[in-house]
């Protein structure tokens, strides 16, 4: 008999309510702890550990309150908070039910509350409850038109309450004359303005006629996955390798000055941020990716659309759903989205397994399809790590466990899946024929509609790939590791550069910025001939994200101004001079540490059995000739092999099913370092290491106690060093990182002091 255990994770699993895209009632009226809350009502709300007064603004779907309360922070910190009613602070949140309690007074909706400061925009008047029954007001020029309360009328301003809780300011003259002259009788009948000033939302906006807000959406072309036939990729693909490469074609030529972005510089503003560029390198379409995280209202994301061919960019459009918009079609006319941690904060009901797909229609974006991309009985179902087009009527999933799926996006079915190697994305050729995928057997080439196999590459399994990407003539591929960076000619089917590094270079994205050189994350250039980080490009005003691509001759990137008055996409041909000046002085041969012919000594501090001690000897003084280096017992370069005892900690197992709290077993765990590396004149060259202690889950024989079952993990991994490949080349870096550092500016590029 065996007992199964897993180690015991301090964290809190909340299951997920799957609520789907089901039509809402609208009502006035929002329930919670028992009491019942209307626009308008005076309440309590508990914030930073006390009851503060305040007054509901609005009641979206999502179930929680929007409430406008008294809250002077700087006060608080300081101990001066206001006393006079005219100097009081006042602020908006979103609150869930058991937060808000009627106000001590009876909670009751009340005509003409508590002034709070005058409104910002010059309006006056005390607070109401929005009086009527929703009405049509269209604008001026007949275009627009919006369903919304009456809510105030003040210096020729009128504000307009949705139905969701928000408001809508704008001049009187704005309306078209019914809507002007209805707004002078209301307001002659004694409703008043209910909000201060409406939201300056920065994605809100008039809606074009027959629009619809987030919360009138309903089921948004929600429609079942279809999974029947769909294949797994094959990975015990052999044969001689043939391929033609796949081209780019680029329809246009890129305009060379910079294109300016939405920028908004309002304090509200303050949490509107960029979060992602998307860029096609041959039909010249883009678009960059914003989110609003700020906490008083709900969170919302759009995108604005830009054309590299014009230079020209269109309006920041939102989202109408709780989606973040992720990658745009060839075209620009879809968009692909889901449903990320931040935009599902504070709102109830978002399922985290839904991607959605949105199409243009004049100005908006209106949701097509929407479906789970999460396959029938897993029970992960988390928002998507990637999703990306493959044309305009293919995508790309891949789920934060690594397992992609391509799918037909007007059927919402599942062509074919695979389980990648690593934390990266699959790579689309540049004339959108194949795709390249990094398996656990190596990186393969499929067609990227069928799925049919048409290769796997040399050089088997490169590690935990990070990224992977085609050069533009679709002739090389490369493919990132974390200390490693394999590149391969495509038309031969070999290994055409195998580079490794002495520190992990970090990035999910990497670009063919010239022949010879790729930049990795947006920030470090591999010179592939000498084998080296050459340069460092940093940006002040960029983001963390996919900032960036190359496009044409450029290398295109986004930079946000300090105080946010200004954004742009700017591009710069890379390398720059000044790199390639440092390259032509910098021999490759002679910049190579690591290379056949270089002597070495080595020095072995391993313990353990000793039959896998001697077996780890072999295999790595095997592995050094076949490299063609030769033994001296003293030399610049040392490799250095040891074991080591590491910390010694106290963890607790659990039995596998139980839920928290009990049955788990306290053991006493010290951690063991295999460690390798080459090392001259006492600089790091190349390391490699491996840690042992405490497995996640154990299987307990009979009678076995955790500890006893403990005793075969706590020993130095031996085998490590028979199962570590050394590499052929390695370059000496440069003590900084790189042999120059750039800032990537609005200037253009501009070179630091050395």
């Amino acid at each position: 008999m065996r007992a199964l255990l897993t180690l015991l994770v301090i964290s809190l699993m909340i299951p997920s309510v799957a609520v789907g895209y089901q039509k809402a009632d609208k009502k006035s009226k929002s329930k919670g702890g028992g009491a019942e809350f209307s626009i308008g009502q005076e309440v309590e709300v508990e914030y930073f550990n006390k009851w503060r007064p305040g007054v509901v603004v609005a009641l979206p779907n999502s179930g929680r309150i929007q409430v406008e309360f008294e809250f002077d922070p700087l006060g608080e910190v300081n101990g001066t908070s206001k006393s006079k009613s005219d100097e009081s602070k006042t602020t908006k949140a979103f609150f869930d039910a058991k937060q808000v309690r009627p106000s001590k007074g009876g909670g009751a909706a009340k005509a003409n509350n508590k002034p709070s400061g005058g409104n910002k925009k010059g309006t006056s008047g005390s607070k109401s409850t929005p009086k009527g029954e929703l009405l049509d007001w269209t604008d001026s020029t007949g275009k627009f038109k919006i369903k919304a309360r009456f809510g105030g009328l003040a210096d020729d301003k009128v504000t307009l309450v949705k139905d969701d809780g928000k408001t809508v300011t704008l001049a009187l003259d704005k309306l078209d004359d019914e809507g002007q002259e209805r707004a002078r009788k209301l307001a002659a009948g004694g409703n008043e303005n209910p909000f201060e000033s409406g939201d300056e939302n920065p994605f809100e906006g008039g809606e074009p006629e027959g629009g619809k807000s987030e919360s009138d959406l309903g089921d948004v072309g929600l429609v079942e996955a279809n999974w029947d036939g769909v294949q797994t990729l094959r990975t015990d693909i052999e044969g001689d390798w043939k391929y033609t490469p796949d081209p780019l074609k680029i329809s246009g030529t890129p305009v060379k000055k910079s294109i300016p972005l939405h920028a908004n510089k309002n304090q509200d503003a303050f949490f509107e941020k960029p979060v992602g560029v998307a860029l096609h390198a041959d039909t010249l379409k883009g678009a960059m990716f914003m989110q609003d995280d700020n906490p008083r209202r709900e969170k919302v994301a759009g995108l604005q659309m830009f054309d590299l061919a014009e230079g020209k960019a269109g309006t920041l459009t939102p989202l109408k759903m709780p989606h973040l918009p992720m990658d745009i079609s060839p075209s620009g006319q879809r968009v692909v989205a889901a449903a990320n941690f931040f935009i599902r904060a504070g709102r109830q009901g978002v399922r985290e397994d839904l991607i959605s797909v949105h199409h243009w229609e004049g100005k908006e974006l209106k949701p097509e399809k929407v479906w789970s991309y999460v396959p029938p009985g897993d029970n992960f179902k988390n928002d998507p790590k990637y999703a990306f087009f493959i044309d305009e009527d293919h995508l790309v999933t891949v789920n934060p466990f690594s397992k992609m799926a391509v799918w037909n996006i007007p059927q919402a079915k599942a062509l074919y899946t695979a389980d990648l190697s690593g934390s990266g994305a699959p790579a689309i050729s540049p004339g959108r024929k194949h795709i390249a995928v990094a398996t656990t057997e190596g990186v393969c080439l499929y067609d990227a509609l069928t799925g049919d196999s048409i290769g796997k590459l040399p050089g088997g399994n490169p590690g935990q790939i990070q990224a992977i990407a085609f050069r533009s003539d679709g002739k090389q591929l490369a493919a990132l590791a974390m200390q490693r960076l394999m590149v391969w000619d495509l038309e031969k089917g070999s290994i055409d550069r195998d580079i490794y590094f002495t520190k992990p270079q970090v990035a999910s994205s990497i670009d063919w910025v010239s022949d010879g050189y790729l930049l990795v994350g947006g920030q470090n250039l591999i010179d592939l001939e000498r084998r080296v980080v050459l340069w460092e490009y940093n940006q002040t005003g960029g983001f963390h994200g996919k900032n960036g691509a190359q496009v044409g001759d450029n290398y295109w990137y986004l930079l946000t101004a300090n105080d946010r008055s200004a954004r742009a996409l700017f591009p710069a041909k890379l390398p720059h001079n000044s790199a390639l000046q440092m390259a032509q002085k910098m021999k490759p041969d002679d910049i190579l540490a690591i290379k056949p012919g270089a002597s070495i000594a080595i020095q072995w501090s391993v313990q353990g059995d000793q039959k896998e001690v001697n077996d780890s000897y072999q295999s790595l003084i095997q592995q050094l000739q076949d490299i063609g280096m030769t033994y001296a017992e003293k030399s610049r370069l040392v490799l250095q092999v040891s074991t080591a005892a590491g910390e010694t900690k106290e963890i607790q197992y659990r039995g596998f099913g139980r839920f928290f709290g009990g049955g788990g077993e306290t053991v006493r765990v010290t951690e063991y370092i295999s460690k390798i590396q080459f090392v001259e004149d006492n600089n790091v060259i190349w390391m490699a290491e491996a840690h042992s202690g405490a497995p996640h889950m154990l299987s307990l024989k009979e009678g076995q106690t955790v500890q006893q079952a403990l005793a075969q993990y706590q020993k130095p991994n031996v085998k490590f060093f028979t199962q570590v490949k050394l590499p052929k080349y390695v370059a000496r870096p440069h003590p900084s990182g790189a042999y120059g550092h750039s800032e990537l500016s609005a200037k253009g590029v501009v070179d630091r002091q050395q």
